[in-house]
């Protein structure tokens, strides 16, 4: 759903998550450069930086996004990390 699938193995890879400007893709590059524990609300922060916010609610849309990747960990609450190994 957040990458493009890699039809010999089946599997999402990261670079292919953080292609784009995606709520995803920039959050895992914003992580990345970050490289400790962050808040949603800093995240969606750097991510209005990058790109215009649409919708009503970006910080339930970016937090869903969040909790449901393979690549980011839930460490507390509203706090994410990039986890090592999907």
């Amino acid at each position: 759903m957040f990458g493009r699938l890699n039809r010999s193995k089946g599997k999402t890879s990261l670079q292919t998550s953080m292609r784009g400007t995606t709520y995803h893709g920039l959050a895992i590059k914003i992580l990345q450069k970050h490289g400790k524990p962050m808040k949603v609300r800093e995240i969606l922060e750097k991510i209005e930086a990058e790109r215009e916010l649409t919708g009503k609610t970006p910080g339930n849309t970016l937090s869903a996004i969040l909790q449901s990747s393979a690549y980011i960990e839930h460490v507390g609450f509203g706090l994410y990390k990039l986890s090592h190994s999907p």
